[in-house]
C-alpha cells in the first residue's frame, strides 16, 4: 500500500532527539537553582509552560507556588527572576524576559529557535518526539484477552486498541515491550459448553458459523445448569475428563480454539494489531498446583467452609479466595501463576494490564496477596483501567451482546467506502483506494476509542460512532494528505533554512511543533494516548488557519519559511497517527 504511511514498531536503536524546549527549560532552571538554591522543593514547583497569551510572551514561569516557598510576594519574585534571567542567562533561542504580575513571559527568538525546531524534526524524521524514558526496561502489556469459543466483545476491542498504543508510545520512549494476548481457553466454562456441544450441538451449523453457534450453545448449557444440578455435575466432569486428556474432547476443545482464533486473528489483521506473546490460560495449567504451594506456604491464607481464602479485610479488599471447595484453582490462583511466570521465566521489569475498570478489585487483591506473598509488584505492575461502554439501558451483556467490533468494523468500511467514491467522482483517483478506505475506517474506530480520556466510560451510539463528517481521524488524515499533495506540487526543498519568521500563526506552529515530545512523553508517563489525540487536532487547526489565511507555495523568504513549518508539521501528524496506531493516508 504506497499511498499508506505505516510502520511496524520497532526496537528502536537510533540516538533520541534533543529537544530546544528542553535546552531552555534545563538552562532556566539552573539558574533559578542557583539563586534560591538546590532545594527539591524549589525544582518541583519551578514550571515552564506555553503563555495563555501569546502577545505577552511564547512561555511562562508562575511564581505563585516558588513565592509561596520562601513566604515572599509573587510578584516581586517575578519581577526578580526577569531581572536576573536577563542578566545572567544567555540562551540564543531567547530574545527576553519580561515579568508580568505574578509570571515572567518568555520571548523566544524565532530565527534561531524555529530553524533548531524544523532542523530536528528534519533530522530526527520518525523519532521526532521520542525521549530515552525506558532505558530499554523490560515491560509487558497485557490486552485484548477475548474469551475463546466467543465472539469478541467490545470491551475486548477497546482493550486492544488502547493497550496497542501505550505499547507504541512507550516503545517509541525507549522501553522493551512484549505484548501479550492472554486468551481465556480453560475453566469451567468449557466444561459447560463441550458438554453443551455433546448433549445438542449441530457441528454442521457449528462449522458454519462456529462462534455465533457456539455462543448460543454455551448461554443454552449456563442456563440448564444453573437450574440442574445433573447438568451442572455433567459440566464438571466434562471439564475433568478435558483435564486428563480425553481424545474426543481434547480434539474438539482444539477445534473451538482454532475456530476462535481464526475470527480473532481476522479483526487483529483488519486494526494492524500484533502480539509478540499469546500465551493462552491452558499454557499456565501445569503451573498452578506449585503457585498453590507456594501461596500456602507463605503462611498467608487460612481455610473457609472449605475453601481457601486470604483476609484482605484490614485493606477494605474483603475476602481473596485461592482455592474453590473442589480444590480447584480459583481465577486469581491462575493469575498469581501467570504473573510468577512472566517476572521469572520472561524477565520482564514491569506489567500494565490494560483492562476495563470494572475489574480494579482484582488486581488490588492481586497485588495485596502477591505482596503478602513477598513479591511486591504494585510498583512494578498497573492496572491501565480503561472506562467501560455502556448502553441506554445500562451495562452490556456479553453473554447477549448486541453490539459486536466486526460489526462496527464492517459499517465504517461501508461507510468510508461511501465518501472516498464520492471523493473520487470529483477528482483523480485516490490510489489505493481499498487501502485508503481501511485507513478511514479503522482510524475512525480508534480515534473513538481514544480521543478522550480512556478512563471515562460512555454510552455507545452508533449515529456518533458512524459519523465520519465529526471525526477528528478523518480530519486529521486528510489534513495529513493536503499536506503531502501541496509538498508534492512544490519545486522548493521544505529542508530550506528558515528567517525573518513574523507571522503569529507561524509562530505558533512552531512552537506546538517544539512542545509534541512534551506530549508524548506526558501520554507515556500517564499511560493515556488522548493527549496525543487532543494534541494532533490543534496542531491540524492551526495548520489549516495557516493554509486558509497565507500563501504557502511561492518563491519568497516567507514561502521557504511556510514550506518548512508545512514539511515539519506533515512529519509530526504522521508520528502522532503512528503513536495512535492510525494510519496517514498520502492521498485521500
Amino acid at each position: 500500500m504506497k499511498e499508506i504511511v505505516r510502520r511496524e514498531l520497532l526496537e528502536y536503536t537510533q540516538a533520541f532527539p534533543v529537544y530546544s524546549l528542553g535546552e531552555i527549560e534545563t538552562t532556566i532552571r539552573s539558574q533559578v537553582i542557583d539563586w534560591l538554591g538546590n532545594n527539591p522543593d524549589v525544582v518541583a514547583k519551578l514550571t515552564i509552560s506555553k503563555a495563555a497569551r501569546s502577545k505577552f510572551g511564547d512561555l511562562t514561569i508562575p511564581c505563585f507556588q516558588l513565592a509561596r516557598l520562601f513566604g515572599r510576594n509573587p510578584v516581586v519574585v517575578a519581577s526578580e527572576l526577569a531581572r536576573r534571567l536577563s542578566s545572567t542567562t544567555q540562551i540564543d533561542d531567547v530574545s527576553g524576559y519580561e515579568p508580568d504580575g505574578s509570571f515572567v513571559n518568555i520571548r523566544l527568538n524565532y530565527d534561531v529557535f524555529g530553524a533548531r525546531v524544523l532542523e530536528n524534526v528534519v533530522n530526527s524524521n520518525m523519532r521526532y518526539g521520542s525521549e530515552n524514558l525506558g532505558h530499554g526496561a523490560n515491560l509487558l502489556v497485557d490486552m485484548s484477552s477475548p474469551n475463546m469459543a466467543r465472539r469478541m466483545t467490545v470491551g475486548c476491542l477497546r482493550s486492544t486498541i488502547i493497550g496497542d498504543s501505550i505499547a507504541r508510545i512507550l516503545r517509541f520512549n525507549g522501553f522493551s515491550i512484549t505484548r501479550d494476548n492472554h486468551l481465556g481457553d480453560w475453566g469451567m466454562k468449557f466444561g459447560h459448553l463441550l458438554n453443551g456441544v455433546s448433549r445438542f450441538g449441530n457441528m454442521e451449523a457449528i462449522k458454519h458459523r462456529p462462534l455465533e453457534e457456539l455462543e448460543k450453545i454455551y448461554v443454552r448449557a449456563i442456563k440448564e445448569a444453573e437450574f440442574d444440578e445433573n447438568i451442572r455435575e455433567r459440566g464438571k466432569e466434562t471439564l475433568r475428563k478435558l483435564e486428563l486428556g480425553d481424545p474426543e474432547l481434547q480434539n474438539l476443545w482444539q477445534r473451538v480454539v482454532d475456530w476462535s482464533l481464526e475470527d480473532y486473528g481476522d479483526i487483529y489483521r483488519m486494526l494492524g494489531v500484533d502480539f509478540e506473546i499469546a500465551l493462552r490460560d491452558s499454557f499456565y495449567n501445569p503451573m498452578v498446583t506449585s503457585t498453590l504451594e507456594r501461596i500456602k506456604r507463605s503462611g498467608i491464607t487460612r481455610e473457609n467452609e472449605g475453601a481457601i481464602v486470604v483476609d484482605l479485610s484490614d485493606k477494605d479488599l474483603g475476602i481473596a479466595l485461592i482455592q474453590k471447595t473442589n480444590e480447584s484453582p480459583s481465577y486469581l490462583a491462575r493469575e498469581i501463576a501467570t504473573v510468577l511466570y512472566r517476572l521469572e521465566q520472561l524477565k520482564v521489569e514491569g506489567i500494565l494490564y490494560v483492562v476495563g475498570n470494572d475489574q480494579t478489585l482484582f488486581f488490588q487483591q492481586l497485588f495485596e496477596v502477591m505482596r503478602r506473598m513477598g513479591y511486591d509488584i504494585s510498583a512494578k505492575c498497573r492496572h491501565v483501567a480503561f472506562g467501560m461502554i455502556t448502553l441506554p439501558e445500562g451495562k452490556i451483556n456479553t453473554l447477549t451482546q448486541k453490539i459486536l467490533p466486526r460489526d462496527i468494523i464492517d459499517r465504517l468500511m461501508e461507510k468510508s467506502r461511501a465518501m472516498i467514491i464520492d471523493k473520487s467522482r470529483s477528482r483523480d483517483g485516490v490510489g489505493d483506494r481499498e487501502g485508503v478506505i481501511r485507513a478511514i475506517a479503522i482510524g475512525a474506530l480508534k480515534w473513538f476509542n481514544l480521543s478522550v480520556d480512556p478512563r471515562q466510560s460512555y454510552m455507545f451510539d452508533w449515529d456518533r460512532m458512524l459519523d465520519l463528517d465529526s471525526n477528528g481521524a478523518v480530519y486529521i488524515q486528510y489534513t495529513h494528505a493536503r499536506i503531502c499533495s501541496l509538498l508534492k506540487r512544490s519545486a522548493i526543498d521544505p529542508k530550506t533554512n528558515v528567517k525573518g519568521i513574523e507571522h503569529p500563526l507561524e509562530k505558533q506552529l512552531i512552537l506546538n511543533i517544539a512542545e509534541f515530545n512534551r506530549v508524548v512523553r506526558r501520554s507515556a508517563e500517564e499511560f493515556n494516548p488522548s493527549y496525543i489525540a487532543t494534541y494532533l487536532s490543534d496542531l491540524c487547526h492551526t495548520f489549516n488557519k495557516l493554509y486558509q489565511d497565507l500563501r504557502i507555495v511561492g518563491v519568497s523568504q516567507e514561502n521557504f519559511n511556510r514550506l518548512a513549518i508545512t514539511s515539519a508539521v506533515r512529519q509530526v501528524i504522521a508520528n502522532g497517527l503512528f503513536l495512535l496506531g492510525i494510519d496517514a493516508p498520502q492521498i485521500i
